[in-house]
């Protein structure tokens, strides 16, 4: 089955790398993968990322960031994409899919997530799976945070009108 690319809606490319069946956008360079894939590269050598970066390049030149603000929809379930993070921490923004657990990576993004494992050295890359449960208990523990200084500041502000005044 060809799959229709989530950014220009044209049909993609199916290419073969380490064994994985990929889907490339022809026009911008992004990478379907299905649910499995990309943590199957991500458990692969680091440096597969930038050589799968470049044998996907694009064929002819779309712009992406005009296209960005678009929905944008799965190639499998046809539903919309959701945007999140690559790990909590790190600007590397993906579009996965609730329905299918697909993956959709622009052009440059594999380039990106490989300076992250050169820059975590020897440690695991977490999977998509654990860093979205990290980001979010990060969110929750801000949002704690964020509630408890106000109740400091309350507490401390009746403090002060409560006080009596002598």
């Amino acid at each position: 089955m060809i799959l229709i690319s989530p950014v220009t809606a044209n049909p993609m490319r199916r290419i073969e790398f380490n064994g994985i069946e990929l889907d490339v956008c022809p026009d911008t360079g992004g990478i379907w993968f299905d649910q499995g894939e990309l943590g199957d590269l991500l458990h692969g050598r680091r440096e597969d990322f930038e050589n799968l970066d470049r044998e996907a390049k694009p064929e002819g030149r779309i712009d992406v960031e005009s296209r960005t603000e678009s929905a944008r929809y799965c190639p499998r379930c046809n539903v919309p994409l959701y945007r999140y993070r690559y790990l909590h921490s790190t600007p590397i923004e993906l579009d996965g899919c609730e329905g299918c657990g697909g993956v959709f990576v622009d052009d440059g993004e594999l380039g990106a997530i490989a300076a992250v494992a050169r820059r975590v050295g020897g440690r695991r890359l977490l999977p998509e799976e654990a860093a979205a449960a990290l980001a979010e208990l990060h969110v929750a523990e801000e949002t704690y945070r964020t509630q408890w200084t106000l109740v400091e500041k309350a507490s401390r502000t009746l403090m002060i009108r409560i006080r009596p005044r002598i």
